[in-house]
């Protein structure tokens, strides 16, 4: 057994070894520190070239190097995986034959060697046992053959019949077909008859139509000189009321021109008066005397009330006539720009 599993293991190490002289692989197991290895495979390599160009290297040599490079394979596992993960070399199908041989081979043998008396005996028995359901086996199958002829037979019977059954279709189903061509033919003169119908419907209505449109585009025309003579009109009557709400507002321009000169005006005034007012304390609180003071500071006290409720009122107006002022501004300009939008639609209507 021993020698068996050996055998396979050198079958198996050798099988991945190149027959070629390959340095990359040298280098790897140098690399491993698999350098017997290395120096193994360089000579296996050199006894092979040297045998192939008959240089005197016996086959001896070569077998012994071999088993020694085996031998080596065998006690270093780190060298048998460099050499699986660089081997290139095909596997031919008959090794592999021969390998798996050797292996059932191997394991027969050992069957056999771990068998006893009793065991064979058994194994003996279950053998005939064996034999004798395949007779059994083999008469039931020749039963069944026979079985399986006669109803090959009968679906031949049937087939006959089915065949003769397509036949008897097949007439009907051509006597159908010359009678559908037969129909068609009627159904093409019957739409025929119905087009030419249907086309001279057609030319008459198209013919109306054709008429009614004449009538239509008549009516357009009329409608259309009418619609110019009152755009004529409405143009004209636009044209006047524009010349009247331009002289309006031109009139408001004025009068707010005027307003506005009023109120700077009064601007100033007042300014002028404050200053006043401001040298009138002054002189007042130096001059009157101190039993005096109260009653004169009343007074002015009264006096500067009513000029700045004066003065408020005169402020007030002006902001109000200002922004009456801004929003004639605003609204002349909005005019301006739909007189101007007005003329140029105008223009265009003229030029069409």
């Amino acid at each position: 057994m021993a020698v068996l599993g050996e055998t396979l293991d050198r079958l198996d190490y050798l099988s991945y070894v190149t027959t070629d002289v390959d340095f990359g692989l040298v280098e790897q197991l140098e690399e491993e520190n698999c350098s017997d290895v290395a120096n193994i495979l360089q000579r296996q390599w050199q006894l092979e070239e040297a045998h192939a160009m008959g240089n005197g290297t016996s086959t001896n040599e070569i077998c012994g190097n071999t088993r020694s490079l085996c031998r080596s394979l065998r006690t270093n596992p780190v060298a048998v995986e460099t050499v699986y993960r660089s081997s290139t070399q095909h596997r031919s199908s008959s090794f592999l034959a021969c390998v798996k041989a050797l292996k059932e081979l191997t394991d027969v043998t050992l069957r056999k060697m771990s068998t006893t008396v009793e065991d064979a005996s058994s194994q003996t028995n279950l053998l005939h046992d064996v034999t004798e359901r395949e007779k059994g086996a083999e008469e039931d199958r020749a039963t069944l053959q026979a079985q399986l002829n006669m109803e090959r037979k009968e679906k031949e019977r049937d087939i006959a019949q089915l065949d003769m059954k397509r036949t008897k279709l097949m007439k009907e189903l051509q006597e159908i077909t010359e009678n559908t061509k037969i129909q068609e033919k009627e159904i093409e003169q019957e739409q025929k008859e119905r087009m030419d119908k249907a086309n001279t419907e057609h030319s008459a209505l198209t013919t109306a139509l054709t008429e009614q449109v004449v009538k239509l585009e008549e009516q357009i025309k009329t409608v259309r000189e009418a619609n110019k003579t009152n755009e004529a009109a409405l143009r004209k009557k636009m044209n006047k009321s524009l010349a009247e709400v331009q002289s309006a507002v031109q009139k408001y321009d004025n009068d707010m021109g005027e307003r506005e000169a009023k109120s700077i005006e009064l601007q100033k005034k007042y300014e002028e008066e404050k200053v006043m007012l401001q040298a009138l304390e002054e002189h007042f609180n130096k001059v009157d005397a101190e039993n005096a003071r109260i009653a004169e500071e009343d007074r002015i006290i009264n006096e500067i009330q009513a000029r700045e409720n004066a003065a408020k009122k005169v402020l007030d107006d002006a902001a109000a006539m200002v922004q009456k002022h801004i929003r004639g501004f605003l609204s002349r300009r909005e005019f301006k720009k739909l007189l101007k939008a007005s003329k140029k639609k105008g223009k265009k209507k003229k030029k069409k």
